[in-house]
């Protein structure tokens, strides 16, 4: 079943619904879990053709990726995975939508052979690529700030690509530095680096004047994905750098070229959008009506990314229990947090796995994002941890 999944994802979508009995990937994701519940191991090869399948099928299944994080420990250091199929297996779960990497990043924080396998393996993966290879170190770190994993081997990694960047700052132009300034922003790896190379990126590739020398926005953008551009204007956000207008202006063009926003695009477009109207409300014309017409629209959207609905539910115990008025999960502009008092203007967060790096148990950009913008909003922010909960559900009382 893995192996028939794996064949379909390789197909073109329109060529798998013209082949394909209606439900087919359906019933294969079915079989798959089934026989993941009983004595059925995976292999490391088998484990990243079914999440390799899952992400091109858009096909998550949380009970199934709950299987492979606990099978993750045993398929890290068996023989069959090598050097290559790590890195394409770290790859294929950093990709998961929202909700399965949030499954996996439950896994890597609560179990300790987990994080030390990563940190036996990344260096083990790298001392086999050759040392100029800065691309798949620099998506390797990027994966694992999408996990979450800010163990000694990334800083160790992060130092080698810092170096190389630093002797050759034209090394800002290729295509993997966007998903790096992210992974070193998202898990506040060198700062104030990434602010000095932001900074730089922006007045060489998205100035008035550079892309004058370009020859315009029209030819600009192209050698960037959307997904880069994106992550290079969240990076602003994050490192709180002046975002320059020209980016904006060039992620307005591609969408209204029909490049739709999917998955955590969505997310990353929202706090940009929230983030310009905070910092510069004034100014909003100044961009051009249909730049700010899409940064309104963003606004609006409702938050895309989730919290833990079982945190969520337990605070919501708790606060039911002191006979407190409140909204859990609560949404306040682009944001949700696990619960909020919309008339005393409170958001109430509980901190889990998907809001800190393990092993270091330091807040995620994302997290404190939510928290400055909630702030700018005029909320208070509470933040509270998994223990704080449980503690105040049994004892029926917060803070």
């Amino acid at each position: 079943a893995i192996q028939l999944l794996h064949v379909l994802a390789r197909l073109p979508a329109e060529q798998r619904r013209h082949c394909c009995p209606e439900r087919t990937t359906e019933r294969l994701m079915e079989l798959v879990s089934r026989v993941s519940q009983g004595w059925w191991r995976f292999r490391a090869q088998d484990m990243a053709d079914l999440l390799e399948a899952m992400q091109a099928l858009d096909a998550t299944d949380l009970p199934l990726l709950d299987a492979i994080g606990r099978q993750l420990a045993r398929v890290l250091k068996s023989e069959g995975c090598s050097d290559a199929l790590f890195l394409r297996l770290l790859g294929s779960l950093a990709e998961l939508r929202q909700a399965g990497l949030d499954k996996i990043r439950d896994h890597i924080h609560q179990r300790r052979d987990v994080r030390g396998l990563l940190e036996e393996r990344i260096p083990k993966a790298m001392d086999s690529r050759d040392a100029s290879d800065l691309r798949t170190r620099a998506l390797l770190l990027y994966a694992c700030a999408r996990l979450s994993y800010d163990g000694q081997a990334v800083h160790d990694i992060l130092t080698d690509v810092c170096n190389a960047v630093e002797e050759d700052i034209t090394l800002v132009a290729e295509d993997w530095f966007a998903p790096l300034l992210w992974a070193m922003a998202e898990l506040d790896l060198e700062p104030e680096m990434a602010r000095k190379w932001l900074r730089h990126l922006a007045e060489t590739r998205y100035e008035e004047a550079a892309l004058e020398e370009r020859g315009g926005d029209g030819d600009q953008g192209e050698a960037d994905s959307l997904g880069a551009l994106l992550r290079m204007a969240w990076s602003c956000v994050a490192l709180e750098v002046d975002m320059p207008e020209a980016l904006l202006r060039e992620l307005s063009r591609r969408i209204e070229g029909g490049k739709a926003l999917t998955g955590d695009h969505v997310s990353l477009a929202q706090m940009v959008a929230l983030d310009c109207f905070l910092r510069r409300p004034g100014e909003a014309r100044v961009r051009g009506d249909s730049v700010e017409d899409w940064l309104s629209e963003l606004r609006a959207t409702a938050p895309t990314r989730p919290v833990s609905q079982v945190y969520a539910g337990w605070l919501s115990e708790a606060l039911i229990k002191l006979k407190i008025r409140h909204e859990a999960p609560c949404s306040v502009s682009v944001h949700m947090v696990s619960a909020g008092l919309p008339q005393e203007r409170l958001a109430i967060a509980v901190v889990g796995p998907r809001d800190l790096a393990s092993p270091s148990k330091r807040p995620l950009a994302t997290t404190r994002i939510c928290r400055r913008q909630l702030e700018a909003l005029g909320w208070q922010w509470e933040e509270l941890t998994v223990a704080d909960v449980q503690k105040a559900q049994r004892d029926q009382q917060l803070g």
